[in-house]
């Protein structure tokens, strides 16, 4: 009976420590979510929650952004966890995060850092330090060069067509022997003859081919380069 009172007094100890312990084991939960260059913030202490949207989070760089935050705890917790949760299209850049020991989550479309802390004070401050990285300006130059290979693939189309338009009608204002030798040309290598096999080809006298080279010259269809004594016919 004398150990009883004893028994009683030790329960009730217990039963204080028991809820001072539960008292102190309080839990902090802090989210970003990133929306474009903007952050959402979710907080929540101890099962009280509150929301906001914080614009100054994010600074732009020639990759993407980069996330920075200092974090002032509100009081001492023992259980953390700080979550950044990137927009779809965005990654981790190659510098990476700050502080390390925090793990990479992703459902198939966003990426998330998740820091899992223990006993913060809320006299030690955390910053908290990401590279992140827009995946669409990963690819901007290859649509540059894209582009400028499709302008190149046009702008020689449109040449070859108006070329090719340019010469067509001009055909119509051919002599036969004028059409025979420009054929001769386009036969050749390099559509280029030296002027006195283009004459032997023909069967036509020296003058008569010279005749009909500056006629063709003058109308832009060939192009004569002197070489020596004899000339170079080079169909433009």
């Amino acid at each position: 009976m004398k150990s009883l009172p004893l028994l009683l007094a030790l329960l009730v100890i217990l039963s204080i420590v028991g809820l001072a312990s539960f008292a102190s084991a309080n839990s902090y939960y802090l989210e970003f979510n990133q929306v474009g260059d903007k952050i959402v913030v979710r907080e929540s202490i101890n099962g009280l929650n509150s929301s906001y949207v914080d614009s100054n989070l994010l600074e732009e760089t020639k990759i993407g952004y980069l996330f920075l935050n200092k974090i002032i705890f509100p009081e001492d917790f023992e259980s953390t966890i700080i979550k950044l949760n990137l927009d779809n299209g965005y990654t981790v850049g190659e510098d990476g995060a700050y502080p390390l020991g925090y793990r990479v989550e992703t459902d198939g479309q966003i990426i998330s850092l998740v820091w899992q802390l223990n006993n913060v004070k809320a006299s030690e401050p955390i910053a908290v330090v990401v590279n992140i990285r827009d995946l669409r300006k990963g690819y901007t130059w290859v649509w540059i060069l894209l582009g400028i290979i499709i302008l190149i693939v046009v702008a020689y189309i449109l040449f070859k067509y108006q070329k090719k338009r340019k010469t067509k009608n001009l055909d119509k204002h051919l002599l036969d022997i004028e059409r025979k030798m420009l054929e001769e040309l386009r036969k050749a290598d390099r559509q280029e003859m030296w002027q006195r096999n283009l004459q032997k080809n023909l069967g036509l006298s020296k003058a008569k081919t010279s005749r009909l080279i500056r006629n063709l010259e003058s109308r832009e269809l060939v192009e004569k380069i002197p070489f020596g004594n004899t000339n170079k016919i080079v169909l433009k």
